[in-house]
């Protein structure tokens, strides 16, 4: 398996997250499958375990050269599952599937996909931002950056980043200035501020992995980080809030994991925090608690990135318990990154903004599908797609009224872009000029090549009165982009980027 960087970047796309299921599957006899094509075959060993994956969404050396060998490896061959988290039975020892069968398999793609997607149009983009300054902050390093983690503290006026390849948090104030550090046994994913004291998530192993070496910890300025919980596994997400109205704050916490995962929170008040599962799916990446259907109770809406893609509202029932809803099902290929909830239209409830463009282990090739999504709410909590970017490697969308004109503007960042038009791609910013129609001006600025753009939040920095956008560079990447950009990007060393608006002067 290719190791790959983060979390995010670990799904197995296409056909590979099949092994989840499979110990839901016996091993058929020829005589059995003897009459179904390859198309039935293709449906009957694959649409159990994810949405069935149509030829049509990835060309075929893709599908021969990729996806379909690692396939093979899991339903043919005398796979070895022995480090593998599910228990499987003695079965899955042996092949699930007749060689005549798995042909069969290989001949419906090679006869049914295309030789290459269609690129998509590439919408005009403006280079040069109207209110945005950029500024690049080198923190000093001797290591080209990797930056696992960003936040920006509005009331302290400043900017926290994690430098995976030193397991270091480093502060800066708003000029781009280092005033403090902390170091720790393995990179950071995820920040919360409470009052004076820091909790942070660090993720054990960056690789996929199953180890459970992640832990929470909660940090006060001059004192020794102090660990609330240990085992957890590929940590990525966390939110602090009282899910079962007992007065107390509760930690919601996305364990992102390889093979495992999951979506949990834990009562950290008590001496042992208990912890309290909403699901056991891994790629759990980002939640949102809101109050979805108006009952006065915290629901949480949550994006799960791998073997289940979709995004689930887990509704509370009250005493600590939710009941599930799966609110919108991707496909695997589509690789979705990020999504935030915005009332876009002003009716009143949530409307989802996602971004999808994860291209990374047997499946790489540009989808015209990669790109940023605005999804209405009905007013019943269905949601429908009314609007698509493309944007090939979208990684994450941070929604504001930059411009304070009254409607939500769009900044969107590419972990893998098309590199050919990467002056188009490595940032985007959509200047909402209607927001009934969605109607954008598409901009850039020229500097933005200068970094490997994964990370991205939004903030008034400077307490101007109006939204300032930092991002975080990783130089690295699971697929290696063009050397002469890996070498811009480590000569550059720019750890991130204060986009400072000047709307407001």
């Amino acid at each position: 398996m290719q190791k790959t960087l983060l979390p995010f970047l670990s799904k197995l796309i296409g056909f590979i997250t099949l092994a989840f299921c499979l110990s839901n599957c016996q091993s058929e006899g020829s005589s059995k499958t003897a009459d179904f094509t390859g198309e039935q075959l293709a449906q009957k060993y694959c649409a159990s375990c994810h949405a069935f994956v149509s030829p049509e969404l990835l060309p075929k050396n893709t599908w021969l050269m990729g996806v379909l060998p690692e396939m093979r490896a899991r339903l043919l061959t005398y796979y070895n599952f022995e480090d593998d988290y599910l228990n499987y039975s003695k079965n899955l020892h042996k092949p699930l599937i007749t060689s005549q069968d798995w042909q069969k398999i290989v001949n419906y793609f090679a006869n049914s996909a295309p030789d290459s997607l269609t690129s998509f149009a590439s919408a005009p983009v403006k280079t040069g931002l109207e209110y945005f300054i950029p500024y690049f902050i080198n923190e000093g390093s001797d290591v080209p950056p990797h930056i696992t983690m960003l936040k920006v503290n509005s009331l302290k006026k400043s900017i926290y980043i994690c430098e995976g390849d030193k397991n270091q948090l480093l502060i800066f104030d708003r000029y781009g200035k280092k005033y403090d550090s902390l170091l720790v046994d393995s990179p950071i994913t995820d920040l919360v501020f409470e009052g004076d004291e820091l909790y942070l998530l660090t993720i054990g192993k960056m690789k996929p992995n199953d180890d459970s070496l992640g832990k929470l910890l909660r940090w006060r300025k001059g004192e020794v980080p102090q660990e609330v919980m240990n085992h957890l596994n590929r940590l990525v997400f966390m939110q602090l809030a009282d899910l079962n109205q007992d007065g107390k704050k509760d930690m919601l916490i996305a364990e992102y994991g390889h093979e495992k995962g999951s979506l949990a929170w834990f009562e950290i008040g008590k001496e042992k925090p208990h912890k309290h599962v909403l699901n056991t799916y891994s790629g759990n990446l980002k939640s949102y608690l809101k109050d979805m259907n108006g009952d006065g109770w915290v629901d949480i809406v949550s994006l799960v990135a791998q073997m289940n893609e979709g995004i689930f509202t887990y509704y509370n029932q009250g005493d600590g318990k939710f009941r599930e809803k799966n609110i919108l099902t991707f496909l695997p290929v589509f690789g979705v990154t990020d999504f935030e909830l915005i009332d876009w239209d002003n009716d009143g409830d949530w409307d989802i903004l996602l971004t999808s463009g994860d291209n990374a282990d047997y499946s790489v090739t540009l989808k015209n599908y990669h790109g940023f999504r605005i999804y209405l709410n009905d007013g019943k909590n269905n949601f429908i797609e009314k609007y698509f970017y493309p944007l090939n490697g979208a990684f994450k969308v941070r929604a504001r009224d930059y411009d304070q004109d009254g409607d939500i503007d769009i900044a969107l960042i590419s972990f893998f872009p098309d590199y050919a038009n990467l002056t188009n791609e490595s940032f985007v910013y959509l200047k909402n000029k209607n927001s009934s129609n969605f109607s954008f001006e598409a901009g850039t600025f020229k500097e933005a090549i200068q970094g490997h753009w994964m990370v991205m939040e939004t903030e008034d920095i400077d307490d101007d009165g109006d939204l300032d956008i930092v991002l975080g560079s990783f130089t690295s990447a699971p697929v290696a982009p063009p050397p002469h950009w890996t070498n811009l990007w480590k000569s550059k060393r720019y750890s991130f980027l204060l986009l400072e608006n000047q709307y407001i002067k």
